[in-house]
């Protein structure tokens, strides 16, 4: 009895030390959005568009792996704070940052979408990094935004403001 009690143990432990333990892990997200008006603006007004913003509610998605596909496993959401960040716990291994357009399923019209440069695009996540075994770490990346009238994989024309 005495040696299954001590075997029933000794199994619990290696199973306890054995599991991943997670990391905690930060991300910082900004924004900058491009001028998108007519004429050329003056100075400021350009500076203020290369500003970086907070996504203050704006909701991201970590997923397992490099790449989005449609059998992606979200292991987390996040919702930035004031300060632009989000706080995760995470095992050890590879992860990405998608937004809603990588977490929409594609839907837009194939006549006037290039569909392999879509897809491409759909798959490939806005940030891509590593957790490793003991270490907190940081990781912080800039979405550049797009003028209305920037459609990427846009077979159509647009008309771009005067």
């Amino acid at each position: 009895m005495k040696s299954t009690l001590l075997f029933l143990a000794l199994l619990i432990c290696t199973v306890v030390l054995t599991q991943s333990r997670k990391e905690k892990i930060t991300i910082i997200i900004t924004k900058t959005s491009p001028y998108c008006g007519g004429a050329n603006p003056p100075e400021e007004i350009l500076e203020e568009a290369r500003k970086k913003k907070i996504p203050i509610g704006e909701k991201f998605y970590i997923i397992k792996g490099y790449c989005n596909s449609i059998v992606r496993n979200i292991v987390d959401s996040l919702v930035m704070n004031a300060n632009g960040k989000g706080f995760s716990m995470l095992k050890p291994g590879c992860y990405s940052i998608i937004n809603d357009f990588g977490y929409n399923k594609i839907d837009v019209d194939t006549s006037l979408y290039d569909m392999d440069c879509y897809k491409k695009l759909w798959e490939t996540p806005l940030l891509k990094f590593e957790v490793v075994k003991g270490k907190n770490e940081t990781f912080s990346f800039n979405v550049a935004e797009q003028c209305p009238y920037n459609k990427p994989c846009y077979k159509g024309q647009i008309h771009v403001p005067m």
